[in-house]
C-alpha cells in the first residue's frame, strides 16, 4: 500500500491488510503538539505553499514502508529532480492523519481535506 505524498484528499485511504493502528513513541507523537485550531503552513509543489487550519489530529496508522527520493545529488531543474531514484527511508512508519480546512491559490474556496504526515526518520521534520 503506497501513499501519494504530498497530496491532500477528501478521505485518507487507510485500507490494506498491512496497515495497522499506529503506536508512536511519545517523543515522536505529533498529536501531542499539533492541536485543533493550529495553523499549518504546508510547503509543497510551489513557492507559496498553502495554509490549513487543523480541525482534528487524533488518528495514526502504521504503514509498512516509507519511500522517499534520494537527495544525494544536486539537480539543475525540478523535472530532473523528480527523476531521482525512489529509496526506502524507513519501515513500520507511523502516519498521522490530519483533518484540515485548507486554502490554496488554485482552489476557489476553503475546503475540508485530510493529509497524512510522518516524522522523517533522520531529520525528525514533519513531512507530508
Amino acid at each position: 500500500h503506497a501513499l501519494a505524498i504530498p497530496s491532500a484528499t477528501a478521505n485518507f485511504d487507510v485500507s490494506g491488510s498491512e496497515v495497522k493502528p499506529g503506536n508512536p513513541l511519545s517523543f515522536k507523537d505529533i498529536r501531542r503538539f499539533l492541536l485543533p485550531g493550529d495553523i499549518a503552513n504546508i510547503l509543497g509543489g510551489n513557492v507559496w505553499g498553502h495554509c490549513g487550519l487543523i480541525i482534528k489530529a487524533n488518528e495514526v496508522y502504521r504503514f509498512p514502508v516509507l519511500y522517499g527520493r534520494s537527495s544525494a545529488t544536486t539537480f539543475k531543474d525540478k523535472k530532473e529532480a523528480r527523476l531521482r531514484p525512489v529509496i526506502e527511508l524507513d519501515f513500520n512508519v507511523n502516519v498521522f492523519v490530519l483533518d484540515l480546512l485548507q486554502s490554496a491559490s488554485n482552489m476557489p474556496t476553503i475546503f475540508l481535506s485530510q493529509i497524512g504526515v510522518v516524522v522523517h526518520p533522520e531529520t525528525n521534520d514533519i513531512c507530508m
